[in-house]
């Protein structure tokens, strides 16, 4: 009636069409539905990447404002994991190139031999001491539940600093994020003793959009669940200094913005009227 419309909810209703597709196509027609999914789709694939700014220092400013607590939560549980890592490596190794199932900063790793042995001889058999067990109850892995709005400028702040070309995406953009979207952060430590302080440590950054398949596709047969688009690498082997100066970019630019006696705005609004 006013004319105007907000495209920040157009995430939303995008959300809600594709669900009617999946679940709800056999009721509402593909009359409806196939013309409505396709125009939203359409609008939002353009509103969505540019929502948090046009230029890459509009996303990295915007994104430090949005997933500044995320930022520093993300730091200070990366900087706990490090500290719980055994100070005297042993003679087991990592290869940040090539991970293990494993890596060095879960709880200890035995032998398949050993844990044979364990089942026949009970002298041979693993023990735990109370400081063996205190050691495994420490938490190497964190988990944290965001929304879109933290996902993209996330996602944007990462794409910064990011080395190699990806294949997954075009031009390294995302349009669109999905349920079950993750970022994940993986560290892992050179336990062959060749490697002294920080430097034993490497971090890998991997992104998946999530359930990113076309939801006209989806059918009885697969019960009506869209499959996961598999994570691709967008930091290999990052340093630990590499890795902190991925997180602070954001509060670096924006110093540099604050120091600018005439900082241009942060980002564009959309407007459409008829």
């Amino acid at each position: 009636d006013k004319g105007t419309f907000d495209t920040t909810k157009i995430p939303d209703v995008l959300d809600y069409i594709k669900y009617d597709s999946v679940h709800n196509r056999h009721i509402l027609g593909d009359t409806l539905i196939i013309p409505l999914i396709t125009k939203v789709k359409a609008l939002s694939d353009y509103v969505v990447p540019h929502e948090y700014g046009l230029l890459p220092k509009q996303q990295l400013l915007i994104g430090g404002q949005t997933c500044h607590a995320l930022l520093s939560q993300i730091e200070n549980d990366a900087n706990q994991i490090i500290d719980l890592s055994s100070p005297s490596p042993s003679s087991s190794s990592c290869s940040c190139s090539d991970p293990p199932v494993v890596s060095s900063l879960d709880s200890p790793a035995h032998d398949d031999d050993d844990l044979d042995n364990s089942k026949g001889d009970s002298s041979s058999s693993i023990k735990f001491t109370a400081e063996d067990l205190k050691e495994r109850s420490k938490t190497r892995l964190r988990f944290y539940f965001s929304s879109e709005s933290h996902l993209v400028p996330l996602y944007n702040i990462l794409m910064t600093a990011q080395k190699q070309p990806l294949e997954s995406f075009e031009e390294g953009i995302v349009s669109e994020v999905n349920y079950l979207t993750q970022i994940i952060f993986k560290i892992y430590e050179d336990m062959s003793g060749t490697r002294t302080g920080d430097d034993r440590f490497c971090v890998q950054v991997f992104f998946t959009p999530g359930m990113v398949a076309d939801p006209l596709a989806s059918s009885d047969q697969d019960l009506h669940q869209l499959p996961v688009k598999p994570a691709v690498c967008l930091h290999s082997n990052l340093s630990l200094a590499e890795f902190r100066d991925l997180l602070s970019r954001p509060r670096k630019a924006f110093e540099e913005h604050l120091a600018n006696p005439n900082p241009p705005p942060l980002s564009s609004s959309f407007s459409f009227s008829n």
